[in-house]
């Protein structure tokens, strides 16, 4: 029994040891170009967490981590720094960060990336988690100085993805492209973005996401980008999506572009001065648009709907907005509503919008619906060149309009 005891013993402080080394974290401490290299190659290989630390300084070079094992990775300044002590720049010859790993947790955080990658399709920062990786970019500055080229974050792979407090510029306009602000193409699970500001982003979106299954868009800023502030298009029509409390200006395309969702609640944002529209909502099951808005959208004259443009779902609820001074040569100087199986306005300020076009709708178009409810909204000097100066009903046959509580003035 002795012997039985102490070997028994043994074993349990030999797991115990086991267990200790494969919980072990390496720091690394970084000051030169060649230090973050070595420290990413071996914390790369050595089965552990990781922690690199960088000091303040410029690191030039196309720095790469890449690791097939369940390793945790954490890049960060050293204590006290903040992202304008330390910048990365990739020189015109690729990204400037590019991480693989094969399914932990990967962070950075507090850091400046140099959008000087020399393609626009490309991210200064690349991060592909692997399929079970939770990836965090947290105080990050992605800054494009002209005459270079690059996308400023790119995620590739992961389950989930939390981007907060980032700012992520282009140059507004030019003769070299910046691309996409954020690019993200592979999240299975849920992607969250809030408090960041993306802008300026020339020849693309402020944050372009192609894979969700849930998205979560709060209290950002997306302004004058040249394609549209936030991109959304997953496919499927299963994706829950949330956008609540942003700003939208001065997109050459639309503020916000939503296709093939599941469901989605937008609500409390401001649309203002986006050329193609404010929102674009298209191809899913149920919207929810309350509280938002929309205002000075529109003017190239190429659309439907300068403030929305809201089209083939099941149900569109549209409660509580102001629309005003929205202009578009289409159908719908404010709102466009196109087939849409049960549409419920109700509660609105529709005021000063127009319709350059002769389709009809200086307020609202409603084409190709079964059933409209449209009740206590307000529609006050609205003008349109064709039919319905406030609203225009171009229904399929059967369809139904209820028309309750509304003011036309």
């Amino acid at each position: 029994k002795t012997k039985s005891h102490s070997l028994k013993l043994a074993v349990i402080a030999c797991v115990a040891m086991l267990a200790a080394v494969a919980a072990r974290a390496y720091d690394f401490h970084v000051v030169t170009a060649q230090d973050l290299q070595n420290a990413l190659t071996s914390a790369a290989g050595n089965g552990a967490a990781n922690n690199v630390w960088l000091t303040n300084g410029y690191y030039a070079g196309n720095f790469n981590y890449n690791s097939s094992a369940n390793n945790n990775l954490t890049i960060q300044p050293e204590p006290g720094l903040m992202s304008t002590n330390i910048a990365i720049d990739g020189v015109g010859g690729g990204r400037d960060l590019n991480i693989t790993g094969g399914g932990g947790s990967v962070t950075v955080s507090n850091i400046t990336f140099i959008r000087n990658c020399g393609n626009s399709t490309i991210g200064s920062l690349r991060i592909a988690a692997g399929g079970g990786g939770t990836t965090i970019v947290d105080g990050c500055r992605f800054l494009s100085p002209t005459n270079t080229s690059a996308m400023g974050l790119e995620i590739a792979s992961g389950l989930n993805t939390t981007i907060r407090n980032c700012l992520v510029l282009g140059k507004t306009n030019g003769s070299v492209n910046d691309g996409d602000g954020i690019y993200i193409s592979g999240v299975t699970g849920h992607t969250w973005i809030y408090n960041c500001t993306m802008a300026g982003n020339y020849q693309g979106d402020g944050a372009d996401i192609t894979a969700s299954a849930v998205l979560t868009v709060t209290n950002n800023v997306f302004q004058t980008n040249s394609n549209n502030g936030l991109f959304f298009n997953p496919g499927g029509n299963t994706a829950l999506v949330v956008v609540s409390n942003n700003v939208f200006s001065g997109s050459v395309q639309w503020g916000a572009y939503i296709q093939n969702f599941g469901a989605l609640n937008m609500g409390a944002n401001i649309f203002n001065g986006n050329r193609g529209g404010g929102a674009f909502v298209y191809v899913g099951v149920t919207a929810a648009i309350g509280g938002n808005t929309f205002y000075g959208n529109g003017f190239n004259n190429n659309y439907y709907g300068g403030g929305a443009f809201i089209a083939n779902l099941n149900m569109a609820i549209v409660t509580g907005n102001t629309f005003s001074g929205n202009s578009e040569g289409y159908g719908g100087g404010a709102a466009y509503f196109g087939t849409i199986i049960t549409n419920i306005v109700t509660g609105n300020i529709f005021s000063g919008n127009s319709l350059l076009g002769s389709s009809g709708g200086g307020a609202a178009y409603f084409t190709g619906g079964s059933t409209a409810s449209i009740s206590n909204n307000t529609f006050n000097a609205n003008t349109a060149n064709g039919p319905g100066g406030a609203v225009f009903f171009n229904g399929s046959s059967g369809s139904t309009v209820i028309l309750t509580g509304n003011t036309f003035t």
